[in-house]
């Protein structure tokens, strides 16, 4: 139960209300042509200054100073010296002319270095980008900024006194020139340490026990503001001890790198997009679990013994049951009396993966705006954010070696799988598979093998983990759009589902055997799997049924309510959960029986998605999905079109006779 506390409070730090997927286009920098005039002027300045022709010099300098975007120290510097040369002042002592020779400095370039992501994480702590809070609290990281917003680095460990300085960097990644630099060995560190004017101070704004810590409210600069100088040595600028920037104030549109230092080591690199339209803030406050007790009316027909009434309700007359087929009954779904609420998480953006490494228990959840979270049971400690190259589409975890893949949406006709460490999140490697975008992952772990959805080729890749390059390419042209794959647990059987209502099975090792088995008509949605059965549920329908791949036949159907949205089998109760989608429910069948013996509703959060217009695209490779944590039953629900995951517990269904969970 410890995880499920931890992972509200980590799911209320970690969301990005900024989607994924590529944004409009960078403004242009009017002033970029400029500045490269402005550089001309100040060369042939120090040119003429070391002639000694200290007037041509002047004029040069001034030039500079006219042509360039912004204030820069070292041209102030050098008019001064220039007019000090035209006009010395005289001395009884000295009457020579002084040599003053300004050395320019060179262009910064954006480092090609590997970061050294152990050195920052033990070094530095937690890093990520984000925006300053209105008061001191913890913002999730972002990666797509307004541009009026006070954009910052959070540093965990920067209350500490840290044994080396330490320097940042901000680059202009379309103009691939240096923006700001700002490093801790300016003799005006500690003017720096102090908030800015008009900054609230920790101890006036520190909310007491008893108060909640509101979301956090972003310092705004005034529309066009104009820029600070950049560079300059001293100017590092922090706000309640973990915040610090190159600058106050907001940026221009474009597209950034950060690099973060420790001394002369490379230590991380961000990359990060400032838009000029209003990007929202995610909402990190988790919704509190209603206490009150939600007694719902069933909407289906009670379930019955085949060919007999059902029971009716107490002082009405019984009413039909399902009609009898000639293999099993058509039941219908009966919530229990008073379901629990679930409780649930708020993350801003769209949680587009859920998985739970079943040897550890760690729980990771992946945000379309490029982050992963996670959560380790053994610690319990809540572990940095992952930062990935891109927008993830679905993660899975190996068991057996810790290391996570997540799928990164693809541009053009390839997709990314990045490798990362399970508990660092060092970047590992990566997989590219070259035939258009991966929708859905599946990792066999005894066999070594990932395997990757790309329906778009109608292709299934399969993956040699060992190598970590595609070993097979197993086309399936017979379906026409496949809508969910899953892989039994004992890695013998791969399931497609496709929506004409066919249901694929593979032979995992070798996935060029493969059969049709025919389930239902149009609408298949998905499908999740035991050893012996596998589980797919029709949406228009509403319905799920129970097939036996041996015998290539339906067992069971059994109706529901309404439409299902996700569904997950438990191999340790061989118990099936099912999500409703008008109602948000979760639904526990038992599909031995043919019947419903729980429902935990999920909090309604329609009309609350705080997204970008523009978030609608991104939803569409985008769908529910649940993970059940083997080690003590819980479920974890996330729902991207409203930006939520949700946490029911084993205890909030029935308790299981015969010793179950």
């Amino acid at each position: 139960m410890l995880l499920i506390a931890l992972l509200a409070v980590s799911l209320s730090l970690s969301g990005c209300g900024i989607v994924g997927g590529a944004g409009p286009a960078p403004t242009p920098d009017p002033f970029a042509a400029l500045s490269g005039k402005s550089e001309e002027f100040y060369n042939k300045g120090l040119e003429h200054f070391d002639k000694g022709e200290y007037r041509e010099a002047l004029n040069a300098f001034d030039q500079a100073r006219l042509y360039s975007s912004q204030a820069d120290p070292r041209i102030d510097q050098a008019i001064e010296r220039a007019r000090a040369a035209i006009n010395p002042t005289a001395t009884p002592t000295n009457t020579a002319t002084p040599t003053i020779t300004p050395t320019p400095r060179p262009p910064v370039q954006m480092s090609t270095q590997q970061p050294d992501e152990a050195l920052a994480q033990a070094y530095f702590g937690t890093t990520y980008l984000t925006v300053v809070p209105g008061r001191e609290s913890l913002p999730p990281p972002m990666v797509v900024f307004w541009s009026e917003y006070q954009v910052s680095l959070y540093v965990q460990n920067l209350g500490q006194t840290l044994r080396q300085p330490f320097t940042v960097r901000v680059f202009d990644l379309d103009a691939r020139r240096l923006v700001g630099e700002v490093s801790t060995e300016s003799p005006a560190a500690e003017q720096a340490a102090r908030p800015p004017v008009g900054a609230p101070t920790v101890a006036s704004e520190r909310p007491s026990a008893e108060q909640s810590t509101p979301a956090p409210t972003p310092v705004r600069t005034p529309a066009g503001a104009t820029p600070a100088p950049a560079g300059q040595a001293g100017q590092l600028k922090k706000w309640f001890d973990r915040f610090v920037w190159y600058r106050e104030g907001g940026e221009r549109p474009g597209k950034y790198r950060l690099e973060l230092y420790a001394g002369a080591q490379l230590a991380r690199v961000l990359d990060y997009e400032v838009q000029a339209n209003f990007v929202p803030v995610p909402t990190m406050t988790p919704t509190p679990t209603p206490t009150e007790t939600i007694t719902p009316t069933p909407t289906g027909t009670p379930v019955g013994t085949p060919g007999e009434p059902a029971p009716g309700t107490p002082g009405t007359p019984g009413t039909p049951g399902a009609p009898a087929t000639p293999t099993t009954p058509t039941p219908t779904l009966t919530p229990t009396p008073t379901p629990a609420v679930a409780s649930i998480a708020v993350t801003g953006g769209l949680p587009a993966g859920i998985t739970v490494n079943q040897a550890s228990g760690g729980l990771y959840v992946a945000d379309a705006s490029g982050v992963v979270w996670m959560v380790d049971q053994n610690g319990p400690v809540l572990q940095r954010p992952f930062v990935l190259e891109g927008s993830p589409v679905d993660v899975v975890v190996d068991p057996l070696t810790g290391r996570l893949y997540a799928a990164l949406k693809g541009s053009g006709t390839q997709t990314t799988i990045a490798i990362l460490h399970g508990t660092s999140g060092e970047r590992l490697g990566r997989i590219t598979i070259p035939d258009g975008q991966v929708t859905e992952l599946a990792i066999n772990p005894g066999a070594g093998l990932l395997y990757a959805l790309v329906p778009g080729a109608e292709q299934l890749n399969v993956v040699d983990l060992r190598q970590n390059a595609i070993a097979q390419r197993v086309r399936f042209a017979p379906l026409a759009q496949v809508t969910g794959m899953a892989l039994d647990p004992a890695g013998k059987r791969l399931y497609m589902s496709d929506l004409t209502g066919q249901l694929l099975v593979f032979d995992a090792a070798d996935p060029r055997n493969a059969q049709l088995v025919r389930v239902s008509g149009p609408g298949l949605s998905g499908v999740a799997a035991l050893d012996d059965r596998a589980f797919a549920f029709n949406t228009p329908g509403k319905k799920v049924y129970v097939v036996n791949p041996a015998e290539r036949r339906v067992e069971r159907e059994i109706a529901l309510d309404q439409e299902p949205g996700a569904i997950a089998a438990d191999s340790q109760t061989g118990l099936v959960y099912v999500l409703g989608t008008q109602r948000p429910a979760l639904v526990r069948l038992d599909p031995e029986r043919g019947e419903a013996n729980g429902v935990a509703y999920l909090p309604d959060r329609s009309g609350r998605m705080g997204l970008q217009p523009r978030a609608a695209r991104d939803l569409a490779g985008l769908r529910s999905r649940i993970a059940i944590n083997q080690f003590d039953g819980s479920l974890f629900i996330t729902q991207p079109e409203i930006g939520t995951v949700s946490v029911v517990t084993s205890d909030m269904f029935p308790a299981l006779g015969g010793g179950g969970r």
